[in-house]
């Protein structure tokens, strides 16, 4: 038994007298309300279980506290670096203009009488020539026949030629398939 004088007694008692004190003494320390030390100065006359029951417990609460807190900030950080639904299409319709201009100036190079429209001939370019079907590649553009896709574009025209225009709009409609 443990025997503690007068002072001691009343400190205890107040401070841990009973469920609601001691859980509101846990509150304070855990919080940061009132130093622990405070409360453990007066649970070393119980000995030292009391006090390490009461140590672990404050520092594990603390523990949690800064896990959960940690988390809502890392939640919250991750949120603010995904783009939202209208930045993503924004992206979506710039990096499609991109592709469009550098398709175009492809398209500009490969019309080399610069009649506006592209022959056979010079379409036939996109199938010898690997730097130009890298690059088409590169624009998400894949042609496995160059034939077969020159003669569907082509087919409308009198001429046997696919308008610039009309070429880059399948191109553009060909982007991502393969």
């Amino acid at each position: 038994s443990v025997s503690l004088d007068d002072d001691a007694m009343s400190l205890t008692v107040s401070q841990f007298g009973s469920v609601g004190r001691a859980m509101y003494a846990f509150l304070i320390c855990t919080t940061g309300g009132d130093d622990w030390v405070n409360y453990v100065n007066s649970l070393v006359p119980l000995g030292p279980l009391n006090v390490w029951v009461f140590l672990i417990g404050v520092n594990l609460t603390q523990i949690a506290l800064m896990n959960i807190l940690t988390g809502i900030f890392v939640e919250k950080a991750i949120q603010l670096g995904v783009p939202d639904h209208d930045a993503r299409i924004l992206q979506k319709r710039r990096a499609d203009a991109k592709t469009a201009r550098e398709l175009c100036a492809l398209l500009e190079k490969l019309d080399s009488d610069g009649s506006g429209t592209i022959s056979r001939q010079e379409f036939a370019v996109v199938s010898k020539d690997e730097h130009i079907g890298s690059l088409l590649k590169v624009l998400g553009v894949d042609i496995r026949d160059a034939d077969m896709f020159f003669d569907i574009v082509a087919r409308s025209s009198e001429d046997g030629e696919a308008e610039l225009t009309m070429l880059m709009d399948a191109l553009m409609r060909m982007k991502g398939h393969a």
